[in-house]
């Protein structure tokens, strides 16, 4: 090992190098006797200005000192230095560095023959290649070896957590504390301290043990661990194992849980995570129910390319049955499938699916944790793709929607219960083009503006007593011209669509008919909005410097014709409800707006 060894002198005079040692030069702050004569008191006195100036320059790292040390060699530093054999005595902003780390502290005492170095006085280590660093009283560290002990030490670790979505991220280090350390190569063990992630010296949550084993960037283990929150203990843990990897992820058993229901009785559950690859894994749980039965939920996830991602979730019971008080058991068993993909194809298309399917709404209700979810009874599934270009929007879409009406009844004589009473609406598939406004050039100069909004696809609505054909043809096609004026501060908008849809199938009190249906309709909408009135305030303190009254009056009328034979269209969605109609609105938006340091921002606003 070679050393490199550097005196920084606080007033910027340093020694002469010679290899592997330093011999102090004397320095004369005089030019010969003259110079003693000619000083005067203010002199003096800004001499002892300078030299302090000097001193207190000298604590701390001087931008003079060597770094970038190469493989096998020691760069030390600081402001002053002796060398006894193999010993070098650093004092004062002492620094040593290799190739892999660097220590600071007031004094180091470092032996070139055996890599021991002793650093005593605000010591400060900082590992290159994981970016750790450590702060403490007094360290013992070798060099050679990368081990040693620190005394009432601190610590951090970078983490290194690749983004991606539906992951909260954090750029905060992984933070430590111990009465004392010792560092075995890479890897850390502490005494009597804590581990966290946030500011110190008040942390939210802590991680409490007599003793951590800690890998920075691999994995932390702490023994008879206690979890706290602020200073509530919450947890203990004989063996507690914290990953601090890239991706995180280990195989192995979940967190048991237990806990008591008074609908389900006591339950105890038990878990298994499976990390197949570095793209994919699942997990899946199974909880006891004393008087209901066995739960089962199983989750799939996987990222197949960097810009794909996919979660498949279910969740179903083996159920016993209710019991009754005649000793009858009644079964709610079911499942929940939830699926969610994801997928850009390039050259602008993307696609997604949201896939959900529930076996009945019985079942939701009786097991379901969540009020919302319980008394919702509409159940969703779609897979589309499209593309969203400058002009225009291309959309491929299938669809599923239950509108569940009532539960099933209990039937005695199959003892079970009846399939939930639903209305079930598919499309397979339908295509949507949307082109944006766009600016048409007419020889009387008028702002007109064309848009198209046109749809087309198979559908089929099945109910109890009514039912489709399988693939019913429906075609929508709206073109829009609008335009735009000012008269006297009036803003005018007006607007003229003309909308043609095309129905394969129809019904007549309730009965299908297999014919054609075709409508034709005509749309007029005129909007005006007249200047804006406004007054400001000075405002009150809480508020700003000023505040500012805004009143927005808009006015509209749309008229709407041609519409014939609503009562023969199938129900499938909003594009069978419309009808003929003249109606007018009007309406006040006031806007309150607040001046705050130069900025006006909207604090208040609302409609009548």
């Amino acid at each position: 090992m070679r050393v490199l060894a550097k005196a920084c002198y606080g007033f910027g005079l340093e020694s002469l190098r010679q290899p592997l040692l330093v011999s102090p030069h004397s320095v004369s702050t005089t030019l010969g006797a003259i110079c003693h004569g000619i000083f005067s008191r203010q002199a003096v006195l800004g001499l002892f200005v300078l030299l302090a100036a000097a001193v207190a320059a000298a604590q701390t790292p001087q931008s003079g000192c060597p770094s970038g040390a190469q493989a096998n060699e020691v760069i030390i530093c600081a402001v002053t230095q002796s060398k006894t054999g193999s010993l070098h005595s650093l004092r004062g902003s002492a620094s040593l560095e290799t190739a892999e780390a660097k220590i600071w502290a007031e004094e180091i005492d470092y032996n070139e023959e055996t890599g021991e170095a002793e650093a005593r006085g605000k010591v400060h280590l900082k590992v290159f290649e994981r970016g750790e660093e450590l702060w403490c009283d007094r360290a013992e560290y070798n060099v050679e070896t990368r081990t040693g002990r620190f005394y009432n030490v601190r610590g951090e670790a970078p983490p290194r957590i690749e983004p991606r979505p539906g992951l909260l991220v954090t750029s905060s280090p992984f933070r430590f504390q111990a009465r004392w350390a010792e560092k075995i190569r890479e890897k850390y063990i502490l005494h009597d301290g804590f581990l966290t992630n946030c500011r110190l010296p008040r942390p939210w949550w802590t991680l409490r043990a007599p003793r951590f084993d800690i890998i920075p960037q691999q994995r932390a283990l702490a023994y008879r661990s206690v979890f706290r929150l602020g200073f509530v203990p919450l947890l203990y843990a004989p063996v507690f194992y914290k990953s601090m990897e890239e991706r995180p992820r280990k195989s192995g058993f979940l967190t048991p849980n237990i806990g008591n229901s008074s609908r389900r009785g006591r339950m105890v559950g038990l878990g298994y995570y499976w990390a197949i690859n570095r793209s994919l894994d699942a997990s899946y749980r199974a909880q006891w129910f004393t008087q209901r039965g066995i739960a089962h939920t199983a989750d799939f996830r996987g990222k197949p390319t960097q810009r794909s991602d996919f979660n498949a979730y279910l969740y179903g019971v083996n159920d016993q049955g209710q019991k009754l008080s005649s000793g009858e058991r009644r079964k709610e068993g079911g499942f929940i499938v939830n699926v969610d993909a994801q997928s850009e194809l390039g050259r602008g298309f993307f696609a997604r699916a949201g896939i959900n399917y529930l076996s009945s709404m019985r079942f939701r209700r009786a097991f379901t944790e969540s009020f919302t979810e319980a008394i919702a009874s509409e159940v969703h599934s779609v897979g589309f793709v499209e593309k969203h270009a400058r002009d225009y929007g291309l959309t491929f879409a299938l669809e599923r929607m239950e509108n569940i009406q009532d539960v099933g009844a209990w039937d005695a004589a199959q003892k079970s219960y009846l399939p939930d009473n639903k209305i079930v609406i598919r499309r397979l598939p339908e295509g949507q083009i949307t082109v944006r406004p766009k600016r048409v050039r007419n020889r009387w100069r008028l702002p007109l503006w064309v848009s198209l909004e046109s749809t087309a696809g198979l559908l089929q609505r099945n109910q109890p007593l009514f039912q489709t054909e399988q693939f019913m043809p429906r075609a929508d096609f709206q073109p829009r011209l609008m335009s735009a004026a000012e008269v006297k501060g009036f803003r005018l908008y007006p607007s003229f669509s003309i909308r043609e849809t095309f129905f394969g199938s129809h019904q007549e009190l309730g009965v299908l008919r297999s014919g054609s249906l075709r409508r034709s309709a005509r749309e007029f909408t005129l909007e005006i909005l007249p200047p804006s009135l406004a007054r400001t305030y000075d405002g009150p303190r809480w508020m700003g410097q000023k505040v500012k009254h805004v009143i927005e009056p808009r006015l509209v009328f749309r008229h709407a014709a041609g519409i014939e034979d609503f009562d023969k269209l199938i129900l499938l969605d909003e594009t069978e409800l419309m009808t003929n109609t003249t109606e007018a609105e009007i309406s006040l938006t006031n806007r309150v707006f607040a001046k705050r340091g130069g900025q006006a921002e909207e604090v208040l606003s609302w409609q009548v």
